[in-house]
C-alpha cells in the first residue's frame, strides 16, 4: 500500500550555482581512467589526450569546466556532464588537493563562459 502523504524526495540546494544569468549550459565529456570519486563542483581540465581530469592533477592541462554531478570514476573512461557556462560560487568549487587555481585557470574558464563569484548565503 502506498502512503500518499509520505515524503518521496527532497532537493537541498548546494549553493554551487549563483545566478541564472548567464544561463548554465551542460556539455559532456569523458573522465580519464583512474579519476576516483569526484564531487559535484570539481573543476575539470582537458589533458593532452583530450580527456577530462581534475584541474591541477597534470601539469599543462587546461581548465575546461565544472563537474555537474558527483561521479565514481573507475579503471575505464567514464562519461560525465560538465557545466561549460554559468555563474558559480567560487567557495563551492574544488580542484586537485593542494592545487590553487591560477589567474590563467580563471581566465580559461571565463573564455568558456564560466563566471566565478564569491557568494554569501543569507
Amino acid at each position: 500500500m502506498i502512503e500518499l502523504n509520505e515524503k518521496i524526495a527532497c532537493c537541498e540546494p548546494d549553493d554551487l550555482i549563483v545566478d541564472t544569468y548567464p544561463p548554465c549550459r551542460v556539455g559532456g565529456g569523458y573522465l580519464a581512467a583512474g579519476a576516483g570519486e569526484l564531487a559535484r563542483g570539481t573543476v575539470l581540465a582537458k589533458n593532452a589526450e583530450g580527456k577530462l581530469e581534475v584541474l591541477g592533477k597534470t601539469e599543462g592541462a587546461k581548465a575546461y569546466g565544472i563537474l555537474a554531478d558527483p561521479v565514481k570514476g573507475g579503471d575505464e573512461e567514464t562519461p560525465v556532464n560538465v557545466y561549460i557556462s554559468g555563474k558559480f560560487n567560487r567557495n563551492k568549487i574544488s580542484a586537485a588537493e593542494g592545487y590553487t587555481m591560477t589567474e590563467d585557470d580563471i581566465d580559461m574558464l571565463r573564455a568558456y563562459g564560466i563566471e566565478l563569484t564569491a557568494a554569501m548565503k543569507y
